[in-house]
């Protein structure tokens, strides 16, 4: 199989995953509201306490935070890929990491490691679902990991991203790594502004081109009119 249909089976299984969650989001979030909205009349009609009733509302709750894993199809393309090296498996490997699977959660460790350190100016930014599942399994990680997929936010962060690293750079345990670190703190100050600078020159870029489109609509507009003009004299 070519590393072109490897990157083919991750896109497919990364959207049919994602799709997956929200329906099961969605069917949970409904089946809580039902339970809440039962529970709200027990206790309003006095035949359940508050204490008992949070008590039964747990485990549903608990549930909203249960996903789709990835399939045996999808882990065996991403760990055939993990050694590429290619920037483009970086989203994949970002989503993996809250597979909940100590295999693929190491492998993708270890392919971040070792990309994540040469990445370009034109580093694909990953998006909210990527960066949720990432953010989700810092705390979890040492200090030098997070480290470095800290100081790639500067590549590959969004608009989102910007006050995840605010509050990181502050010289204080941070909320989202569960630690208190120098490396960490020095790594956000890093990232925060080339990934300001990076957002803005995209917005000037997507400026130019908003410019560049409406200058050669015009163009053509004016090519018409003139052709128009020129058939009509000579007629």
């Amino acid at each position: 199989m070519s590393y072109e249909e490897l990157l083919g089976i991750l896109r497919e299984e990364s959207e049919k995953r994602r799709l997956g969650n929200r329906r099961l989001y969605w069917i949970i979030g409904i089946l809580v509201a039902i339970q809440a909205a039962g529970l709200g009349w027990m206790i309003s009609t006095g035949s359940e306490s508050m204490s008992n009733a949070v008590v039964m509302m747990a485990p549903m709750i608990c549930f909203l935070g249960i996903g789709l894993g990835m399939s045996t199809r999808a882990k065996t393309a991403l760990l055939a890929s993990v050694e590429s090296g290619d920037e483009r498996i970086v989203g994949y490997l970002l989503e993996a990491m809250s597979s909940g699977d100590p295999e693929i959660i190491g492998a993708a460790k270890s392919s971040l490691s070792m990309i994540l350190p040469s990445l370009g100016e034109d580093a694909m930014p990953m998006d909210l679902v990527q960066q949720s599942a990432l953010m989700s399994r810092l705390v979890l990680e040492d200090e030098v990991f997070v480290g470095l997929v800290v100081r790639s936010f500067g590549k590959i962060g969004r608009p989102e991203t910007i006050p995840i690293l605010e509050e990181l750079a502050l010289d204080k345990k941070s909320l989202y790594t569960g630690k208190q670190s120098r490396m960490i703190q020095d790594a956000a100050k890093l990232a925060l502004p080339e990934l300001r600078t990076r957002l803005a020159r995209e917005i000037i870029l997507r400026k130019v081109e908003e410019v560049d489109r409406l200058r050669a609509e015009i163009d053509g507009r004016l090519g018409v009119k003139s052709e128009v003009a020129g058939v009509s004299v000579d007629a």
